[in-house]
């Protein structure tokens, strides 16, 4: 497996973890114990991946190369 892309999605967006599996995400598990970064309580914590790749969007890197 190529590195995954790894994310987090809040525990009750539903409708968004659906999209997720959609586009080959796979579920990993989900978090609801302890706090959120902030101390405030945990929100995110549905947790998915999938194998990296490279994208096909048809747009040009023109950054220039390091001096």
């Amino acid at each position: 497996m190529r590195r995954p892309l790894r994310l987090d999605a809040w525990t009750t967006n539903e409708a968004l973890q659906r999209y997720y599996l959609r586009q080959g995400f796979e579920h990993v598990r989900t978090v609801r114990e302890g706090v959120a970064v902030n101390g405030g309580p945990r929100v995110s914590g549905w947790l998915a991946q999938r194998a990296a790749q490279p994208a096909d969007h048809g747009f040009m890197d023109e950054t220039p190369a390091p001096a």
